[in-house]
């Protein structure tokens, strides 16, 4: 899979490496000549060095064939720039934007760009739940105001520990396709037994399931 990504800052460079170390296929746009400097020896040919809301820059990238293209600079302008060109010039399939600052969301899907992260809004609520004061966290936004969000079976006192994953009254759209304990991945089922620190991956299709998400999952 060929991935292009228009960052190479702290989140892109790990990113880059993670994506390399799975065997894809990976360029890095960075705009910034100094940081180019510093990682070029390391990155040779997978860093390209200029603006990446440019024509001729995402050409040089062969944006045309990427198989998905990630924006993930420290500017929600750069981002949107560089994701419409992408989209809508080069018509590459999948098309991910970091967003820093949430009141710019709503921007970015006016514009067409639905896939989205918030990565402050992330932040937060990951401190939010590591501190069980918080049950969900958004990780991706999707079309149509669908979610994949993070539920976390929180504290001892929590209503969900040691229930059975079927016996939860999720509603029939919510679909939960991976539980995470202990740093392990399991693929649920319904008999599963719910423990206290067991995270699981859901995927939302309304705001009205992720309240109901919320409810069951709040201690």
């Amino acid at each position: 899979m060929y991935i292009v990504i228009i960052g190479a800052g702290k989140v892109g460079y790990r990113l880059y490496q993670d994506l390399k170390e799975e065997e894809h296929e990976v360029l890095v746009i960075e705009k910034d000549i100094a940081k180019c400097e510093c990682l070029e020896n390391e990155m040779g040919s997978a860093l390209l060095c200029g603006n990446g809301c440019e024509v001729t820059v995402q050409t040089s990238a062969g944006v045309d064939r990427a198989d998905i293209f990630i924006a993930i600079t420290g500017e929600d302008e750069d981002n949107l720039a560089a994701c419409q060109l992408a989209k809508e010039k080069f018509a590459v399939p999948q098309v991910i934007s970091s967003i820093n600052k949430p009141k710019n969301e709503h921007i970015f899907r006016k514009l067409g760009i639905n896939c989205t992260v918030d990565v402050v809004t992330l932040i937060l609520n990951s401190i939010k739940i590591q501190a069980s004061i918080w049950p969900l966290i958004t990780l991706l936004n999707v079309e149509n105001n669908k979610e994949i969000v993070l539920a976390k079976v929180a504290a001892m006192s929590s209503k969900v520990a040691g229930r059975i994953l079927g016996e939860l009254a999720l509603p029939s759209s919510v679909v939960v396709s991976l539980l995470i304990r202990n740093g392990e991945c399991i693929i649920p089922s319904p008999d599963t037994i719910l423990e206290m620190g067991d995270e699981l991956v859901c995927w939302v299709s309304s705001s009205e399931d992720k309240s109901v998400l919320h409810s069951i999952f709040t201690v």
